[in-house]
């Protein structure tokens, strides 16, 4: 399934003979609740199969940091609507992540807070629960805006990111982060070596726009990270890391 970019349209591509998707059939599925129509947001595919997506740093074409989700249902083809998290203004291009237990996690765009959904409660509230420092979360270094969210199996069930707002580190970090949801922290995952995250700086242009690539996990256990492409004088650098 597939999003019509800024558009609340969803389609389906079905294989066609032996499976080849270069012959498949594309088929229109059922539009998202009315007044959501998101993009850059968070999405996953939930272990029973259904489909959440989360905020959006644009909602029918206009800037908005929403904080609207839904839930989609491949057995019924409909949309539900999520409600955010308990005291989320916004959601926007946040991160998320798939737990091994699996339970969805999803960071706010704004800070550096996350939240854990139970898919098994829901449409029952409560739904979310909103992570603290006395409830299993602390330790981020930075906000969560731009950044992607990878698992590591075999590392605790460990999720990786590399940071996009340094902060007091300055426009050259290299700064990477690895969330232990057993001990609800996170700790330094090293130095990219090469920085991935767009600071703009680099490009001669005033202020960040924070932007990086995708963060892959490999069959054999590593992460390959791409950078941002947002001007020819920082190329999207790709690194290896290895957890």
């Amino acid at each position: 399934m597939v999003q019509q970019s800024n558009y609340s349209s969803w389609w389906r591509l079905t294989p066609g003979k032996f499976g080849s998707y270069n012959t498949g059939t594309w088929s229109q599925l059922q539009s998202l609740p009315a007044g959501y129509a998101p993009n850059g947001f968070a999405s996953a595919v939930l272990p029973d199969g259904r489909v959440i997506i989360e905020g959006g740093e644009y909602n029918n074409g206009m800037k908005a940091d929403t904080n609207k989700g839904a839930i989609y249902d491949p057995h019924t083809n409909s949309w539900t609507p999520v409600s955010p998290p308990t005291g989320w203004a916004k959601i926007g291009d946040a991160p998320s992540v798939v737990l091994p237990d699996g339970t969805f996690m999803l960071g706010t765009c704004c800070g550096e807070q996350a939240a854990l959904f139970d898919a098994t409660a829901f449409p029952t509230v409560p739904y979310w629960k909103v992570l603290t420092t006395s409830s299993g979360y602390k330790g981020k270094f930075d906000s969560n805006s731009e950044e992607g969210w990878t698992l590591l199996p075999g590392f605790n069930g460990g999720v990786l990111t590399v940071d996009t707002h340094p902060g007091s580190i300055g426009n050259g970090s290299t700064n990477s982060e690895v969330y232990n949801p057993s001990a609800g922290a996170w700790t330094s995952a090293g130095s990219t070596v090469a920085q991935l995250w767009d600071s703009r700086n680099l490009c001669g242009v005033t202020g960040a726009t924070h932007e990086i690539g995708p963060a892959v996990l490999r069959p054999d256990g590593t992460i390959f990270a791409t950078g941002a492409n947002s001007s020819p004088a920082q190329p999207a650098t790709p690194r290896f890391m290895t957890r």
